[in-house]
């Protein structure tokens, strides 16, 4: 019977075989790679829309639910605290009343809302949260805003089932809201006014929030700015 002869592969072209597969399985790896990331971006922009949506909605009614009253020793107004300071207690931006859902078990429809967020570690619970407070009348401690007392606006209950704050969004790396006159006066900070406020700028700068203990540069990746203007011209005498 006649030997088949056969030719066995050189060094050479062994050499070359494995540097071809390598390059297709390195290419294929990248194409994954890449495809990951594309899905991931993907994805943490999905939940920052969303995120951003949650609290426009929330703050639009409390916006446009707003009470104001300039009259004598029954005054009901606004507070503007002013741009988040870096201490995580006193991260608070406005405080207003607004006629809206209260806690249960509460007789009126007027409530204390109070809007607060920080950055700072030191209370890495509700770090880069966006959080709003609610005081109905059933807090009668708290819930003192006629004829604006000093601190008024100060709703530090210990009850949590009372006056805590509760989460908004996460992801918050930025926020402020910008009060404005007709005579488009900005409010100024650290101020009480009855003067109902003709139009509100609330700025969001957001980021994914499965990501907050991540370094910064991780986060900053999907970040996204939002900016809305509520325009409140018809709650005006």
């Amino acid at each position: 019977m006649m030997a088949i002869w056969r030719r066995k592969f050189t060094l050479v072209e062994l050499i070359v075989a494995m540097t071809l597969v390598s390059t297709i399985m390195l290419v294929l790896f990248s194409f994954l790679a890449s495809s990951q990331r594309t899905w991931s971006l993907s994805d943490s922009a999905a939940r920052i829309y969303r995120n951003s949506r949650t609290a426009f909605n929330i703050i639009e009614r409390d916006l446009q639910c707003i009470v104001n009253s300039a009259v004598p020793n029954r005054e009901i107004g606004l507070h503007v605290f002013g741009p988040t300071p870096t201490d995580a207690n006193d991260a608070l931006h406005a405080c207003l009343v607004a006629s809206t859902g209260p806690l249960e078990g509460a007789y009126s429809r007027l409530c204390e809302i109070t809007y607060k967020h920080h950055v700072d570690p030191g209370d890495p619970a509700t770090q880069y949260y966006l959080t709003r407070q609610l005081v109905s009348d059933n807090d009668s401690a708290n819930w003192d805003f006629l004829g604006q007392p000093a601190g008024w606006w100060l709703n530090n209950n210990p009850n949590p089932d009372l006056a805590g704050f509760e989460k908004v969004v996460g992801g918050v790396a930025e926020f402020s809201m910008t009060f404005h006159t007709e005579d488009n006066a900005v409010f100024s900070a650290d101020s009480d006014t009855v003067v109902r406020p003709a139009r509100v700028v609330v700025d969001l700068v957001l980021f994914d929030e499965s990501l907050k203990n991540l370094p910064a540069p991780q986060r900053f990746k999907t970040q996204r700015s939002f900016t809305k203007v509520f325009y409140l011209g018809h709650l005006q005498n």
